[in-house]
């Protein structure tokens, strides 16, 4: 019987110092693999080009992924980072992720709406509300005062359904009876009667 205890009382000893090996060899390794007490502080990359922000990142030794490109601000630069996570000036851990979001790399486009025979309070919230902007407003004869006869760009009619850049300038073509015909302005055909 006392071999026995001699016995389990080795084997008891075995397995925990068999343990504290495994927990010391497993402590060691995740204090390497996870670089416990190591890091960087996070580069802010806000406002670069993504192709600047990767370089950037990688050089800090820090792995970035575009997840994101979305139509930020208009007046944002195209392909510009937006949003980073984890933010600017955090410490990070060497070979960290770091996710970020730019602005898109193209223009957006929206489609012209009609306006046509709208008045011209009506005209401007339509265009409003569709991002377009009311630069300024030109005035043709009409026997209906108030009416939108076109919309342009430039010297361009804007026809609805037209794909254009958002944020596009346009003229609003109006109806005055107030306005004179001149020869200027004189749209009506010659006709001839022999």
């Amino acid at each position: 019987m006392k071999n026995f205890f001699k016995v389990v009382g080795i084997n008891v000893a075995i397995m925990i110092a068999l343990v504290l090996v495994i927990l010391t060899c497993l402590t060691y390794w995740l204090n390497s693999y996870t670089h416990h007490n190591e890091s960087v502080v996070m580069p802010n990359v806000v406002g670069m080009s993504d192709d600047e922000a990767i370089y950037y990142l990688e050089k800090a030794g820090l792995k970035p992924m575009v997840i994101d490109s979305i139509y930020g601000d208009a007046d944002a630069t195209l392909g510009a980072v937006i949003e980073q996570l984890p933010e600017g000036g955090l410490p990070v851990k060497n070979g960290r992720i770091v996710y970020l979001t730019i602005n898109a790399k193209t223009v957006q486009m929206i489609k012209m709406v009609d306006v046509v025979n709208y008045s011209t309070r009506q005209a401007r919230s339509e265009l409003s509300q569709a991002k377009f902007i009311v630069e300024k407003i030109e005035y043709k004869p009409c026997e209906f005062d108030d009416l939108v006869l076109e919309v342009k760009h430039g010297d361009k009619v804007l026809l609805p359904g037209e794909m254009l850049p958002i944020r596009t300038r346009v003229t609003l073509v109006v109806g005055s009876t107030q306005v004179e015909i001149t020869p200027e302005n004189d749209e009506s055909e010659d006709v001839f009667f022999e």
